[in-house]
């Protein structure tokens, strides 16, 4: 007899049935958690790495373990390394632990993304500093009339600091070419109150004042910075106007290195904000 041959409508869903089971069996089942990711552990850790490169680097040169020069030129640019490493390994452990993914360890992925982005901007920042301000480390709002340092001359001869006599013109005019809006503070306040109050923020900041002379409206300091304990020396110049009030001139020269990457520019206008703040 020819024609289509019967199927039991028992054995038909027997077959559904196993090419269902068998469509299930062709995707990958994984039982329990997913093992964790070594790639993203390992950019967690060297993200590690150079983080405390990092701080090494500013502990030896505040605690004079060695020349600020290994730690500025040699340690920190292998934590630079290591953050540029760390943060491609983490990237790739990101995208191999996210849900979904076939590991885990998203957390530590993301945390050594933040580590070794850390570890990179720390000294590339310093280095775009260096090559887009000036190249200068004597910073003083009358270029003209530099306020003088006295106080503090011995010791920086004796410590074999930069020169602090100023040089000249062409330093004031790189200062200008990269600082123009830099210049002195004029208050209405009589520079007896001028002054108690100039010396009152220098101490409030921490400075180690070398001298203080009212009559002179001279205030002359050191001022050091938090993480390297970089020192730089201060002077501030309080003089009268002729309308009774006060102009308040001040210099930040750094004791070592060619370039202070604007550190003693931001610390001069931040001061004199501040101060122009107490006194209105």
């Amino acid at each position: 007899m020819t024609g289509a041959a019967r199927v039991h409508p028992r054995d038909a869903a027997f077959g559904e049935g196993s090419a269902m089971s068998m469509s299930h069996q062709d995707k990958p089942t994984v039982i329990g958690p997913r093992p964790i990711s070594w790639i993203a552990v390992a950019g967690f850790v060297i993200g590690i790495v150079g983080v405390l490169l990092l701080l090494v680097a500013a502990l030896g040169v505040r605690f004079d373990w060695w020349h600020f020069r290994f730690s500025l030129l040699t340690l920190m640019k292998y934590g630079a390394f290591a953050g540029v490493g760390g943060l491609i390994v983490s990237l790739i452990g990101l995208g191999r632990s996210l849900p979904g993914g076939i590991r885990r360890g998203a957390t530590w992925a993301l945390v050594g993304v933040l580590l070794s982005g850390f570890a990179l901007y720390m000294p590339a920042s310093g280095w775009w500093k260096v090559k887009t301000l000036p190249f200068i480390h004597d910073i003083t709002t009358d270029t003209e009339n530099p306020p003088q340092f006295r106080a503090v001359v011995a010791e920086r001869e004796a410590e074999g600091a930069n020169p602090y006599v100023y040089e000249g013109p062409d330093l004031a005019r790189k200062q200008k070419e990269g600082y123009p809006d830099l210049g002195p503070l004029i208050v209405p306040t009589p520079p007896d109150k001028t002054f108690t109050a100039a010396l009152q923020l220098a101490r409030d900041l921490d400075w180690t004042i070398a001298a203080s002379e009212p009559d002179q409206g001279r205030i002359e300091g050191t001022d050091t910075t938090f993480w390297f304990g970089f020192k730089d020396d201060v002077v501030v110049r309080i003089e009268p106007t002729a309308d009774g009030g006060s102009r308040v001139d001040m210099r930040s020269l750094s004791r070592v290195g060619r370039s202070d990457v604007g550190h003693n520019a931001e610390r001069i206008q931040n001061y004199l904000s501040a101060l122009r703040g107490r006194l209105s």
